[in-house]
């Protein structure tokens, strides 16, 4: 598991290679745990305190909000299990 320091550092570093080539950087809402770029777009879906970290910086959330309630997934390969293979939403 990366380590949070690793983690922040690493988002920060690719915020800046995003914007240089002129693209728009999105993440899931843990990216609000660092110093967000201007038009950085967390995506909402878990912790409540990153949607907040995220508002508090100026910047746009997407909202997902699954977490305990619906979440779908892609089958990956023959071996996996999910609502596309089991016929369900876990």
């Amino acid at each position: 598991m990366t380590e949070k320091p690793d983690y922040i550092y690493f988002v920060e570093r690719v915020q800046d290679l995003v914007l240089k080539y002129g693209k728009l950087s999105l993440g899931w809402d843990e990216v609000a745990t660092g110093k967000l770029r201007p038009g950085t777009i967390a995506q909402f879906w878990a912790e409540e305190e990153n949607a907040r970290l995220t508002k508090e910086q100026g910047n746009k959330i997407l909202m997902s909000p699954a977490k305990k309630k619906l979440y779908l997934d892609m089958q990956y390969d023959s071996t996996t299990r999910n609502w596309s293979s089991l016929g369900c939403i876990y």
